[in-house]
């Protein structure tokens, strides 16, 4: 346990909480290459020393090397994350240039294996997410691998090397196979990297499609994700219902700001819930009114009857509903025409209708009684063969005056 929680301070050393998700992982990932790659050198290098007897001088430039790979965390942690990177760019191509020409004038095969298994390095701290700087940290290697006859003869070389065991058949055949392991597995590490990527993207795009289908029309949202112009449309026909706690206002005095939202999570929920199977839109809530629509955004020949079913259900579960033991009441209101539907606002934006109809059936809801359907001439014609009703006299609507309305009872046997 105190070896994974040490392994996990240095794999985030220089993480803040204000690194944004690309950077914090680049910054784990080179602390955990610039460590690994130390610990594997110190431990590589221990096994020339100890078994293949290499010079002590030429041990301590390679244990230099393991310092500098180790010390990745360290600059990380000084938030010189460029620094870093560059350390594990730049640094390997030179050692391991600056530990064969210390053994010997011509290049070594093992150390050719060495130096061409480094070229996952930038492949791996830049990544396809930073092109120019990937190719250019790999250009940097295919360099040095190119020039190292050129640059080998001029580095000094330390006396009594001529027979060192690293010129030896067992010591190209080690430095070959961890070579070789060293860069298919920083391969497979780098594509299950960009796999987690792609599963993490995936995961946050269905969570924010998710998130954006809980406050618009999945067409309008899907119009949303593909242009940033104005939504506005004009619908010909289309039904819109209110609906209001009676007496919610004094009730809410009386109730604790926590009880207040559970009972409208609890009815607004189960309306949500009953909208979604009848295929209706819900629009918004405004405190405790619940607003929806049927017609909008797709244009539907019975609008007018999913409102009206959505209505009845919702008068039917209030009749068994009890919040603390309190029966509540519902006042419904349904109006049918013409909308002018569109998507409002930058931030927070809503999609909202307005209009002469949706002002009516606001009115048709707050001039109605508890227990009610009321609906307007409007909608009553389009629902009357499917739905009984007996007309609820006239009553006096702000903004339009007298206008004859009707109390929906329910559907007529074996239709609606």
């Amino acid at each position: 346990m105190a070896r994974v929680h040490l392994w996990r301070r240095i794999s985030r050393a220089g993480v803040d909480s204000g690194l944004d998700e690309h950077l914090r992982r680049k910054v784990e990932l080179t602390n955990k290459l610039g460590f690994t790659a130390g610990v594997l050198v110190f431990t590589g290098n221990s096994l020339f020393w100890g078994v293949l007897g290499a010079d002590v001088r030429m041990v301590l430039v390679l244990f230099a090397a393991a310092l500098a790979y180790a010390s990745i965390p360290l600059i990380n942690r000084a938030r010189r994350y460029d620094l870093s990177r560059g350390v594990l760019t730049v640094l390997p191509p030179i050692f391991i240039v600056a530990a064969a020409g210390i053994i010997s004038d011509t290049p070594l095969l093992s150390f050719k294996f060495a130096l061409l298994s480094v070229i996952a390095g930038p492949l791996l701290v830049f990544g396809i997410e930073e092109p120019r700087k990937m190719i250019a940290g790999i250009v940097w290697v295919a360099v040095c691998l190119v020039g190292m006859d050129t640059m080998m003869p001029i580095i000094p070389k330390l006396s009594g090397l001529d027979a060192n065991p690293l010129e030896g058949s067992l010591s190209v055949t080690i430095n070959a196979a961890v070579s070789c392991l060293i860069f298919v597995s920083s391969f497979v590490y780098f594509q299950r990297l960009n796999l987690a990527a792609e599963r993490k993207l995936e995961a946050e795009k269905v969570k924010s499609e998710r998130l954006l289908l809980n406050v618009l029309p999945r067409e309008i949202a899907d119009t949303l994700k593909e242009s940033e112009r104005t939504i506005a449309e004009h619908l010909e026909s289309a039904s819109i219902l209110f609906a209001d706690l009676v007496g919610f206002t004094p009730l809410a005095a009386k109730l604790s700001p926590g009880a207040v939202v559970d009972l409208l999570n609890e009815l607004f929920s189960e309306f949500d819930r009953m909208a979604e199977r009848l295929g209706v839109e819900k629009i918004k809530t405004i405190g405790d009114c619940y607003m929806a629509a049927a017609g909008v955004p797709r244009p539907t020949d019975d609008h007018a009857h999913a409102l009206t079913r959505l209505a009845l259900a919702m008068q039917a579960f209030m009749t068994e509903y009890r919040f603390e033991g309190r029966r509540l009441a519902l006042r419904i209101g349904i109006n049918s025409g013409p909308v002018t539907a569109g998507v409002i606002g930058r931030k927070k934006f809503v999609y909202d209708l307005w209009g002469h109809t949706v002002n009516v059936a606001s009115r048709m809801e707050s001039q109605g009684s508890g227990g009610v359907v009321q609906i307007t001439d409007s909608t009553h014609a389009l629902i009357e063969d499917d739905f009984a009703c007996v007309s609820g006299g006239v009553v006096n609507v702000k903004g339009t005056g007298e206008m004859h309305v009707w109390h929906v009872l329910g559907a007529r046997d074996g239709r609606a």
